[in-house]
């Protein structure tokens, strides 16, 4: 029906519809990563066809009113699935070949020269961009700096609500951008995981850029957690331990001020004093602070806690290196000094 209650021809109910919808998309996506592997050129001919049909679609509606038809939405979101599904089962011949890699990055320079903005369209714009960090990584390195730099446009451009809680605000228009913008982190997120060697050159620019970011005002708490952890990962990519520590620091340097400061630890100084701080709840000899007023405070605890957790789980543990897996040879006798963590310095706060 028109509000989707009542199944198409040939099924009994929504649900059996949608369980078959489901596993037919699935199989769908499974056969574009094996052609991916076995015939590279069509998958990725295929990739930049499905692009440019969505990209003709919004632009033939406009930006605003493609946001708004169905039709446009899915052509975008179809092209999406398909580049996450084809890009990383693309061998490392493949993406060496002339005629594929040509194919992928003409479609990659036509979608950095968009200029969507509108929230929905950017939620699987950067989705698309995504999927191009494993061919950066193989092949065109360069290109690593310009993804980063246009997912740092969005960030810059897309507005900053300074409402702390998502789940307490209904409005669809302000948890449309949202989305849009934490798509934006896990974006950066993703192409320094794939990439993250073509990103090595260009360490010292992404961290200023977070750095302009977050002094402007243009990012929240969580999204900086994540930028965060993105530099980590390309930091540990160099392969410089002393680079690694230099990006910790800097990674570090709020959240070592609050906790080495007094006033701060004062409010984890017992259990009881925690819960009136940062629950609300009634203690003997502790006022409780209405929940409103430490919103700010309560933000502040998670995303410390998150950006620990982020960091420690992309360090290498004490000893490992940086060669390369084909390397056979024996490893020497670690050195004591080479098993210290890159965390160590920062874990008597």
């Amino acid at each position: 029906g028109a509000n989707g209650d009542e199944p198409p021809d040939g099924f009994d109910t929504v649900q059996e519809f949608t369980e078959f919808w489901v596993m037919l998309r699935s199989r769908m996506l499974e056969i574009i990563k094996h052609v991916s592997f076995q015939a590279p050129l069509i998958a990725a001919q295929a990739a930049s066809w499905h692009t440019s049909q969505a990209i003709s679609q919004v632009t033939g509606s406009g930006e605003l009113c493609a946001a708004g038809k169905v039709e446009c939405l899915s052509a975008v979101e179809g092209a999406a699935a398909f580049m996450e599904a084809a890009m990383p089962t693309l061998s490392d011949q493949a993406a060496h070949d002339p005629k594929v890699a040509n194919t992928i990055n003409n479609l990659m320079q036509q979608l950095l020269a968009l200029q969507w903005l509108e929230p929905r369209l950017v939620f699987h714009y950067v989705r698309i961009l995504e999927g191009f960090g494993h061919f950066v990584g193989k092949v065109c390195p360069d290109s690593g700096r310009q993804l980063l730099m246009r997912m740092f446009d969005l960030l810059e451009k897309l507005p900053v609500t300074t409402k702390p809680i998502p789940c307490a605000d209904k409005d669809e228009t302000w948890h449309n951008n949202y989305t849009a913008r934490q798509k934006a982190c896990s974006g950066v997120l993703g192409v320094a995981k794939a990439g993250a060697n073509s990103l090595v050159a260009h360490l010292n620019e992404f961290g200023e850029q977070v750095e302009r970011l977050w002094r402007t005002g243009k990012l929240r708490l969580m999204e900086r957690g994540a930028l965060c952890e993105a530099m980590v990962m390309v930091s540990v990519a160099a392969g410089s331990s002393q680079q690694t520590m230099t990006v910790l620091d800097w990674v570090f340097e709020q959240v070592r001020s609050r906790w080495t400061d007094a006033a701060w630890l004062q409010n984890f100084a017992s259990p009881n004093t925690f819960l009136a701080r940062y629950a609300g709840a009634a203690a003997p000899g502790v006022p409780p602070v209405p929940f409103a007023e430490v919103t700010e405070h309560q933000s502040c605890l998670i995303s410390d806690c998150h950006i620990l957790e982020r960091t420690l789980r992309r360090l290498p543990p004490p000893g490992a290196t940086s060669a390369s897996p084909a390397t056979s040879a024996a490893p020497a006798p670690a050195d004591p000094a080479s098993l210290a963590h890159a965390f160590d310095a920062h874990a008597p706060w």
